[in-house]
């Protein structure tokens, strides 16, 4: 079976939450002159003066060069949410009536430039990026879950609400396919879950109880809606 792109992210996409606050703090501040240049070498000449590109793009070339001067074993998987990134923030892959493939391949060139995750750089198909999407949002909100001295617990049960929102969301969708990487990883994180939330009791209308993914598990999850 041939590759999709995306699919061994499935293993990775719990890092990628907090590869996302790094990424934030690497990009804070000016960008190098020579991000732009490389920016505009690899976009069409439809869009390589375009004001929202010029702008984001040479972000990620310094991401790239960030990467480039900090090689660890775990590039590889940044590389990744990089990738995942690009295809799941809008303000990275809109430019008017430009299509997805072309601004991905813009990037790719710039990676290519840059020395850094062209392999990685690619669409990602639909399907396959609707399941990281809910996978992350999952992880994000569970990250920001914090009962320690000081912490914000209003934010904190609000966390927890969103993660049985998600959970309760697709756990149907599991019942019947349990192996799939997808499900995989809702197994894992109800017991994380579970672990984190099995003392807490100062949340209230949140369930710190995921139910088990089976057949024949009538177990309920109310559901509040995530704004």
């Amino acid at each position: 079976m041939d590759h999709e792109a995306g699919e061994d992210y499935y293993e990775y996409v719990h890092l990628f939450p907090k590869y996302k606050t790094k990424f934030d703090e690497i990009i804070e501040g000016d960008n190098p002159g020579n991000d732009l240049s490389n920016c505009q070498l690899s976009a069409k000449e439809s869009f390589k003066e375009h004001a929202e590109y010029k702008k984001q793009c040479p972000k990620i070339g310094k991401y790239l060069t960030h990467l480039n001067k900090n090689e660890d074993v775990y590039n590889f998987v940044r590389c990744r949410f990089l990738n995942y990134l690009l295809n799941s923030e809008k303000i990275y892959n809109e430019i008017d009536s430009h299509s997805l493939s072309d601004i991905i391949e813009a990037y790719k060139k710039l990676s290519h430039l840059k020395s850094r995750c062209y392999i990685n750089i690619e669409n990602i198909k639909s399907n396959i990026l609707r399941e990281l999407q809910i996978l992350y949002n999952l992880y994000d909100s569970f990250y920001n879950i914090k009962f320690e001295t000081g912490s914000d617990v209003e934010t904190s049960c609000d966390n927890a609400r969103k993660c049985t929102q998600y959970y309760g969301e697709n756990i149907n969708r599991c019942r019947e396919n349990r192996e799939h990487k997808f499900c995989q990883n809702l197994i894992d994180f109800q017991k994380q879950y579970n672990e984190l939330m099995k003392n807490v009791s100062i949340c209230s209308n949140v369930s710190n109880y995921l139910p088990n993914i089976e057949k024949n598990n009538i177990s309920t999850i109310i559901l509040t809606s995530v704004i």
